[in-house]
């Protein structure tokens, strides 16, 4: 009960987050210049949907439909979408910025530019509905790549510290002289491949390091295989040594945090194409360190809990202890850092926007942008605006409702 009752008293909070979700789900029909239904020389037609499916290959529109402009036709019956504009749309006859409730007539048509028009004639409300779509996708995707990835490395360097993880001197010894041989033949021999992917394509840059790394796997298991016969030539071989995993994510952690984020992302886009995946890439590897310090804290305190070492006396593997025990009853921190970082990376993907930085897209920042150039034109900066911040704020109490339910004893 007490769950429901934080969700009445943060009732708008949600209710922003679902219309949020409604934008980025439907934002085809919601803003399109093509209606979602006509009648076109006596024959039906649904836009909106076809268009849709020629985007994913499976229709192909009639060849006198293909550049024409929908506003212009004599259309029969018609029923349009609430934002008759695409984001990138340019609107000649309302450029430059024109404020809201400008109107364009078209024949029967009368079409408002609800909130206005950019420098180009774009409209500003379709524009806010697709940078919707667009700050949801990578803050969502950015964030659960950085969740995975530090939970992962997190759980590892929080549970077998830096004396519980133990391997035989021969596995050392072939680790470091196979891998290193191997790293050698999948990564530094395919150099010039790699920086050419990566200056021309991030995604077939992610196919080729995805290459390198089969390489790397094969050969390492390969030869390890191989010289297993080794490690009985003497029992010094056998020997098990630790490894302290601890220690190095630690200082892995901490190089990390010393690069400013700026600087990396600077660094990022001059080498690379920009792409919406290398946005993404980039906003996950500016926050797992935060989930990998919360998760190890969190494991530190519950290894040394009774019924883990139960779990151990019962006989289970280290990794089911891991994963069936301790990692779930880590999690809390977890959930309540996730609201928190989703607003981050909506914040950083808007900045890099407004900075000019990463991806040609329409996007609240990009919005925010071209208003920067035009401080008359109050209107490019005021809903933009107005939007990022309900969303972070909406976000921020997401979060501190969190930190009530899985912290009842702060209620």
């Amino acid at each position: 009960m007490k769950i429901f009752s934080l969700f009445k008293v943060n009732r708008f909070s949600f209710i922003w987050l679902i219309f949020l979700f409604i934008l980025t789900v439907f934002a085809n029909f919601i803003a399109n210049d093509k209606p979602i239904y006509a009648n076109y020389n006596g024959k039906i037609y649904f836009p909106v949907f076809l268009d849709i499916l020629k985007d994913l290959g499976l229709y192909q529109w009639e060849t006198e439909l293909v550049y024409k402009d929908w506003k212009k036709l004599d259309l029969e019956q018609s029923i349009w979408t609430l934002i008759p504009f695409l984001p990138d749309q340019l609107d000649m006859e309302n450029s430059p910025a024109q404020p809201p409730f400008s109107f364009l007539k078209i024949k029967n048509q009368k079409f408002y530019h609800y909130l206005g028009t950019d420098e180009l004639g774009r409209d500003i409300a379709s524009g806010l509905v697709y940078g919707t779509r667009y700050a949801i996708i990578v803050s969502f995707l950015a964030t659960f790549l950085a969740t995975i990835f530090g939970i992962l490395i997190g759980s590892i360097a929080g549970y077998w510290g830096d004396y519980d993880f133990k391997i035989s001197r021969y596995s050392l010894l072939v680790f470091l002289i196979i891998g290193s041989w191997a790293f050698f033949i999948s990564f530094y021999s395919r150099y010039y491949r790699l920086t050419d992917s990566l200056s021309e394509d991030f995604n077939e840059f992610i196919i080729e390091i995805l290459i390198s790394t089969i390489f790397f796997i094969t050969i390492s298991f390969g030869f390890w295989k191989i010289l297993s016969f080794l490690k009985n030539l003497h029992p010094y071989l056998e020997e098990q040594v630790s490894i302290p995993l601890d220690l190095m994510v630690s200082r892995i952690i901490e190089i990390k945090l010393s690069i400013p984020m700026l600087l990396l992302v600077i660094i990022l886009t001059a080498l690379a194409k920009p792409s919406l995946l290398l946005l993404i890439g980039i906003i996950a590897f500016g926050q797992w360190t935060t989930f990998a310090r919360l998760i190890r804290a969190e494991i530190l305190k519950i290894k040394r809990l009774e019924y883990t070492d139960a779990a151990k006396i019962q006989g289970f593997s280290s990794l089911k202890i891991l994963t069936n025990h301790v990692i779930p009853n880590a999690m809390p921190p977890i959930w309540v850092s996730i609201s928190f970082a989703i607003a981050t990376a909506i914040l950083v993907e808007s900045a890099l926007s407004f900075l000019g930085i990463g991806v040609n897209h329409i996007s609240w920042g990009s919005l925010l942008k071209s208003g920067k150039s035009n401080l008359n034109a109050w209107w490019l900066i005021v809903f933009p605006g107005t939007m990022i911040f309900l969303t972070i704020f909406t976000l921020n109490q997401l979060n501190e409702t969190l930190r009530k339910v899985f912290n009842p004893k702060k209620l």
